[in-house]
């Protein structure tokens, strides 16, 4: 329950209350032998599945199940159904077929059902799988909003076999291991007459649902139905939800590199209309969430406009603003030809290309300016703090740590004063030297210690505010200088713009250090660290500069493997949403009227 209140928790709803719903137009139902014509749309929510059928007599009923009784599912296309050859010779394939698996107990009832709508028809008791034959192929988007409901359902029951339906060959060997020779004969006669000669020698103590077949039968079985005959075979691996399952399985001819098909489709737009400003996630962006793929600049730009409308408490959000990370793309490009490069400064034509983008609010008003960047296919977040400020700034403090060691603290100002002064001097870069040296001492032995600098964690009673420029980056090999130079520049002429007045900005006033932050483990997680870095941030902001940042603790590395998941179920959440799918329950910061 805490892992479903948890994932709920991401968009501000509470999921365990919602009557999340699903629907599927379908044109029949088949089990145990016996096939009811549909009447409507199969309705799936977190509690029961409904399906309308039509009775002996040609009307209308509906008979339903609990989804607590559900094992678990596999949804196959046409494509797929014909590759496998799950299609009778000569035969067109369906659209797309669902296929549920029930408990024992539910298959019972079903049958029992089915037998009294269908007068004279008696369900083979063999049978504890239902199939429904849907009207269309079931789009990329609404498989996404299927397993999400059967997410919920599945973390709501504790059943782990609903996070990941089952595959087309998983599908094919679940039927033949409980011996629905029905469903074979209905899909592919061929495979029917394999299981009938092969039933007889398996004992009858094999669970019918695929959820208790032991993994190492699943596996087994699996491989002696292949039917590939070259002897290759390949490790699949598979994640979901920060679960990870690798087995041996024989490469069929048809597998090919994952490629969407069909247009690419708006998921949600956020804000959503009529806020301006509105990021539109696609379908297309939601595959740059998968394992080993490097994150889009719009995955990027949607999670920090949510972080900061959403889950930012509402005295901090006013005091941050978060640049697009199409900002620093803009202010570095080369100068177009129509830009006159003789009688204006490269800095000053840097600012002319994004001065606009600043119109309606004033920067140096702010406490925090959120910089994605991107530099050379590698995302790291700068941090701009206190822009407005010419001179550090000692203020007394006296957040919740403080407040719990009030004894143990020293007081006054004098105290912290000079110990920051001489910090400041330490790190401090002169003029005349390189402008953009950062401020990392020489590395120490000393293990790293929990982070003792933000507003939770601080127990200072005189804290430090200081302008500075923050480099967050997940790896160590990344250069920062020219960044941290472009950007005073632009806060200098910036200042001249907006203010009428010329300001320093150099180094000795606005300080660049490299935090010391959680480093990522491969090569294409820098993204998923940039947005955390902004989330932890956010949640609990950096209130002593005592520079450079002592971060290495700041969180465990497996919130950060969870992002994408929790990211690809947030964009899945919203498109239901505002797809009408979630009645009138508005998330938090939405309009009430939209």
């Amino acid at each position: 329950m805490d892992t479903l209140t948890e994932a709920a928790g991401m968009n501000g709803v509470d999921m365990t209350h919602l009557p999340s719903v699903f629907e599927l137009p379908f044109s029949s139902l088949h089990m145990g032998g016996v096939t009811a014509l549909a009447c409507g749309k199969i309705e799936i929510t977190e509690e029961r599945i409904t399906f309308p059928l039509l009775d002996s007599l040609g009307e209308g009923i509906t008979i339903d199940m609990e989804t607590s009784q559900l094992c678990t599912y596999s949804l196959l296309d046409g494509q797929e159904l014909q590759s496998k050859g799950l299609v009778k010779q000569g035969e067109d394939p369906p659209s797309s077929v669902l296929l549920l698996w029930v408990s024992e107990e539910q298959a019972q009832q079903l049958r029992t059902d089915l037998s009294i709508i269908l007068l004279g028809t008696c369900p083979d008791e063999d049978s504890a799988c239902v199939c429904l034959y849907l009207h269309e192929c079931v789009l990329r988007v609404e498989q996404a909003l299927l397993a999400s409901v059967m997410d919920i359902v599945g973390l709501r029951h504790g059943n782990q076999q609903l996070l990941s339906p089952l595959k087309a060959d998983e599908s094919l060997l679940a039927l033949r291991t409980a011996g629905d020779t029905h469903l074979l004969r209905l899909l592919a006669p061929q495979h029917a007459a394999h299981t009938h000669t092969h039933t007889h020698t398996h004992t009858h103590t094999h669970t019918r649902s695929p959820t208790h077949t032991p993994p190492a039968a699943q596996d087994e079985a699996q491989a002696s139905a292949a039917t590939q005959t070259e002897s290759i075979y390949t490790l699949l691996h598979s994640r979901h939800q920060g679960r990870y399952s690798v087995r041996v399985t024989k490469p069929g001819p048809e597998w090919v590199p994952y490629k969407h098909r069909g247009p690419t489709r708006r998921l949600i737009q956020f804000p959503p209309p009529p806020c301006k400003g509105s990021i539109a996630v696609t379908t297309e962006d939601l595959e740059c969430l998968d394992s080993g793929q490097f994150l889009n600049d719009v995955i990027i730009d949607f999670y920090l406009k949510y972080l900061l409308a959403e889950k930012t408490p509402k005295d901090l959000q006013e005091r941050c603003h978060v640049f697009s990370s199409f900002f620093y793309k803009q202010l570095t490009r080369r100068d177009n030809a129509n830009e006159d490069s003789t009688s204006t400064t490269a800095e000053h034509r840097r600012h002319q290309r994004v001065k606009t983008w600043t119109r309606n609010v004033d920067i140096f008003k702010k406490d925090f300016l959120f910089v994605p960047v991107n530099q050379e296919s590698h995302w790291y977040l700068v941090v701009v703090c206190y822009p407005g400020l010419e001179d550090p700034r000692y203020e007394p403090f006296d957040g919740p740590a403080v407040v719990r060691e009030s004894g143990e603290q020293s007081s006054g100002e004098p105290q912290a004063q000079p110990q920051l002064q001489a910090q400041e001097a330490a790190t401090d870069t002169p003029a005349s030297s390189d402008a953009d040296k950062e401020t990392n001492p020489t590395e120490d032995s000393t293990p790293p210690l929990p982070p003792d600098c933000t507003e939770k964690t601080c127990k200072k009673s005189t804290i430090c505010k200081r302008p500075c420029i923050l480099i967050m980056d997940s790896l160590k090999l990344s250069i920062h200088k020219r960044v941290v130079k472009l950007l005073r520049e632009y806060l200098q002429v910036e200042w001249e713009v907006r203010r009428g007045a010329s300001r320093d900005f150099s180094p000795e006033v606005m300080l660049g250090s490299s935090c010391k932050v959680p480093l990522q483990d491969n090569s294409s997680d820098c993204g998923l660290y940039l947005l955390h870095y902004a989330e932890t941030f956010l949640k609990d902001p950096v209130v002593h500069f005592e520079l450079p940042l002592r971060l290495e603790r700041w969180f465990p590395r497996q919130q950060v493997r969870r992002k994408r998941d929790e990211i690809r179920n947030l964009v899945l959440r919203l498109c239901r949403f505002q797809s009408g799918m979630m009645g009138n329950v508005v998330p938090r910061g939405t309009p009430a009227s939209h």
